[in-house]
């Protein structure tokens, strides 16, 4: 069992990633800064950084990157690499 520190870092953690996502989807990655999803997630910048370094890491940490390369490889052939990756 996990104690409430690493409960609530956790959920922090999911939260700040689940901002980033929404804000990659409706804003473009390029255009998405740190700083807008630190300000999306009601997080300082720091504590964005903690959790995640670089920008890569808000869609390449856990198993993340797992299930989107799963979901990727299971697009049709038909799709061209990038319509497969926005599927995905």
């Amino acid at each position: 069992m996990t104690g409430l520190r690493e409960r609530k870092k956790e959920r922090t953690r999911l939260e700040i990633q689940r901002h980033a996502l929404r804000l990659f989807r409706q804003r473009g990655y390029a255009n998405t800064t740190m700083e807008q999803v630190a300000e999306a997630a009601e997080v300082s910048p720091s504590t964005l950084f903690r959790y995640f370094p670089t920008k890569e890491d808000l869609i390449g940490s856990d198993d993340f990157g797992q299930r989107l390369a799963e979901a990727y490889d299971a697009q049709p052939a038909a799709l061209g690499a990038v319509e497969a990756l926005r599927a995905a």
